[in-house]
């Protein structure tokens, strides 16, 4: 699958074809830090005075670089997929070599570096529930009144308990609701899209 790029991209991207290529590998692991930790300004401010150009050319070819090795690792681009999105650029060869060389000799860290980031969905441990029932009180005569208490345990960074109370009319419309969620994801096109999206 190859990388699409925006023109703001392709722009930020463009002073590289200008640059030493010795230099381009310090440019990668200064994405890679950019990607760990944000923004460096001493460090974009250094490599802008050393480079004799000025600060918002390289912090722009920085995030350039951040954008492509994220959004390759988030595909997990193939080697010729690589390449050839580089091709589109129409980058010189060695250029293009040694962004290969760097990608892959460090995009299991990225993935790593990306994953830690990424939002995480708690996602379902345990449920306990617990079915209690009024049949009648003083007042009122044959009246059933009937409430569960649920106990929800969620795993994300750490197990998170939720209690919950819920009459069965709300509980049928939830369950109702999680069965037709259920029957979706394990549709043929939700499934293709779940493919892509590793």
């Amino acid at each position: 699958m190859l990388l699409v790029f925006d023109d703001k991209h392709k722009e930020d991207l463009e002073f590289l074809k200008t640059t030493n290529v010795s230099i381009i590998t310090e440019f990668c692991k200064i994405a890679v830090n950019f990607i760990k930790s944000g923004a460096n300004k001493k460090l974009f401010a250094g490599a802008a005075q050393a480079l004799d150009v000025d600060v918002e050319t390289v912090e722009h070819c920085v995030e350039g670089l951040a954008h492509l090795f994220t959004e390759s690792a988030k595909t997990r681009i193939t080697e010729i997929d690589f390449l050839d999105s580089l091709m589109l650029l129409s980058f010189p060869q060695e250029l293009t070599e040694k962004l290969k060389e760097f990608y892959f000799g460090n995009h299991v860290e990225i993935r790593r570096v990306i994953a830690e980031l990424s939002f995480s969905i708690p996602h379902y441990q345990s449920l306990e529930w617990r079915l209690d029932i009024q049949v009648g009180s003083r007042t009122e005569h044959r009246q059933m009144k009937s409430v569960y208490t649920l106990q929800l345990e969620t795993m994300s960074a750490e197990p998170k308990v939720e209690t919950l109370q819920a009459d069965y009319s709300n509980l049928k419309h939830l369950c109702t609701e999680l069965e037709l969620a259920l029957r979706e994801a394990q549709a043929a096109q939700t499934r293709r899209i779940m493919r892509n999206i590793k």
